[in-house]
């Protein structure tokens, strides 16, 4: 029993050695610098020039969102009018100032008449309509080629269980998504 102890516990120790004959010769030098100084080592890092407050990911990158913002735009119109009325005016001046805000977004104006009168006048008087709203975007500033019009005439009524259907079908619309990509920042307070 002794010699097949010994036999085994010589067996194992010869099989749990082993010599290194070698060293590998060409071990990568990893750059353990921060140049930056966002936290990230250098050999990992692939955002060498992160802002001081922005809020850094695995990669050494400033970590980023996607900001989306939308606006619609309703306006009303006397009959056979396209004026705009001061108030509406306000509303076509806030979404230039959105448009300057998101630089990106293009609009689509829609013009839209009531069932009062000739079919074909209605459909001309949609897209004066919506080209006196191009118009004032273009007053505040806004690029022609970020503005389209189209005209619907009378064919997209405002169906109401009222007189005001007319009234209601006289308009301008307009919807708007504004993008932009923004760095997510972290607080920083110093003494």
């Amino acid at each position: 029993m002794k010699h097949i102890i010994l036999l085994a516990t010589g067996l194992f120790v010869i099989g749990c050695s082993s010599t290194i004959d070698s060293y590998p010769k060409d071990i990568p030098q990893l750059d353990l610098k921060d140049r930056d100084q966002d936290g990230v080592i250098n050999t990992r890092d692939h955002c060498q020039q992160t802002q001081t407050l922005d809020i850094i990911n695995n990669n050494g990158c400033s970590a980023q969102i996607i900001d989306t913002k939308d606006y619609n735009l309703h306006i009303l119109f006397d009959n056979d009018s396209i004026a705009i009325n001061h108030t509406f005016a306000h509303d076509v001046k806030f979404m230039a100032t959105f448009m300057k805000e998101y630089p990106s977004t293009q609009v689509v104006i829609n013009g839209y008449a009531s069932k009062v009168g000739n079919t074909n006048y209605n459909q001309a008087l949609s897209l004066r309509r919506s080209n006196a709203v191009r118009n004032l975007l273009l007053s505040h500033e806004i690029a022609p080629s970020r503005i389209a019009i189209q005209g619907f005439g009378e064919t997209v009524p405002i169906i109401v269980a009222s007189k005001e259907s007319d009234t209601l079908s006289r308009r301008v619309t307009a919807s708007l998504i504004g993008k932009r990509l923004e760095y997510l920042k972290q607080w920083n307070v110093k003494k």
